[in-house]
């Protein structure tokens, strides 16, 4: 038995981690933009960080399915 390997999920606080699916999207149009376009631009801005959390989120999965 090596003494470094943690239990499986110990570091896993779904408190901590914010996903961008959980927040609630911003009222009222950003400056400079019309209003009509603001709400597809903020998702389309959006898009990267639901995919990059997303891929985080499956990774873990794996490192925890590896380490088990």
């Amino acid at each position: 038995e090596s003494g470094s390997i943690r239990p499986s999920r110990a570091h896993a606080d779904p408190a901590k981690f914010a996903m961008p699916e959980n927040v609630a999207p911003r009222t009222g149009a950003p400056a400079g933009t019309a209003g009509g376009r603001s709400k597809s631009a903020y998702q389309d801005r959006d898009k990267p960080a639901q995919i990059r959390f997303s891929n985080i989120s499956a990774a873990k999965a794996v490192a925890d399915a590896i380490r088990t």
